[in-house]
């Protein structure tokens, strides 16, 4: 008789790999969807970002739509170009406490740089009063004597109660140092908006230097494709009074030495006659002076 083998049990479904893959089925819905909440999560962030990135640069524009024109005014007086001649230094003193405060209430929008920027910018300009002197004014730190003299070659009025508005001679801002800070500011108030101010801008020269007032070697600024359409002047002054271009002809035939001077810069200009091209008559400068509207360009 022939024993009987024990019959071996058939093999379990349930093996490692069997479990692996049941495991791994199981969990990849799981691991989608909690990749999808994850990843709308970050999408709403990211869109916040951008939200709340836009209504910064958004306000940041409104801020410079206000802040530049009165930083600019500041800029004109203290350099002796644009309408500085229409201000006085009661007005520019306004014009700082005007940008002080639109300053210093947006101050957390903008980054260390523009306020460090903004900060050398008006210290070029201006001293700032005694923290104990409450009632004490910030000072101009321009040459006093040379407005004295342009006010007085214009027949203009000085005023004495000025004179506390001004710095000492020593701490007078030298114009290219006030040039430089002026750009830097405004090349750093521009990057805040995503821009760069300078693209497109090319060096020019300072022109003739105001009487008094040193020659400059730093670079000025000016677009390519922008070319100054210079009007003719038609009236001067002399010893402080202002005429018109035939009075200043027939001076011209009496005097040929007569001192004419530019109403807008104080510079010498001289009197032309009517051209035979149909020119009508008028001054020019003798030296060309790209800080005045009224100068033609040599």
């Amino acid at each position: 008789m022939i024993p009987l083998l024990p019959v071996p049990p058939p093999p379990s479904p349930w093996n490692s790999l069997e479990i692996t893959k049941l495991v791994v089925a199981a969990l990849t819905p799981v691991a989608v969807a909690v990749l999808g909440l994850w990843l709308n999560r970050y999408l709403k962030r990211l869109e916040h970002l951008q939200w709340a990135s836009q209504k910064v640069i958004e306000k940041r524009l409104e801020v410079y739509s206000k802040l530049s024109p009165v930083l600019n005014d500041i800029y004109c007086y203290l350099d002796y170009i644009g309408d500085w001649k229409y201000k006085d230094p009661v007005s520019v003193l306004s014009l700082k406490r005007c940008a002080d405060r639109e300053f210093y209430v947006n101050a957390p929008l903008f980054s260390q740089s523009f306020r460090d920027a903004y900060h050398a910018f008006i210290n070029l300009c201006f001293i700032p009063g005694p923290l104990e002197e409450y009632d004490a004014s910030a000072k101009l730190k321009t040459d006093i004597a040379i407005r004295r003299d342009i006010s007085a070659n214009r027949g203009q009025q000085w005023n004495a109660a000025w004179d506390s508005y001004f710095a000492p001679p020593d701490e007078v801002t030298k114009r290219d140092n006030l040039l430089q800070g002026y750009w830097s500011m405004m090349d750093t108030f521009a990057r805040e908006l995503g821009v760069e101010l300078r693209n497109g801008w090319e060096p020019l020269e300072r022109a003739t230097p105001l009487r008094g007032v040193s020659r400059l070697s730093p670079k000025r600024w000016r677009s390519r494709d922008m070319e100054a359409q210079v009007p003719k002047s038609t009236t001067c002054i002399l010893s402080g009074q202002q005429i018109d271009i035939q009075a200043a002809l027939e001076i011209r035939e009496r005097k040929s030495s007569a001192d004419f001077r530019c109403p807008e810069c104080g510079e010498r200009v001289r009197a032309h006659k009517k051209s035979t091209t149909g020119q009508e008559a008028h001054f020019e400068h003798l030296s060309s002076n790209s800080r005045c509207s009224l100068s033609g360009q040599r």
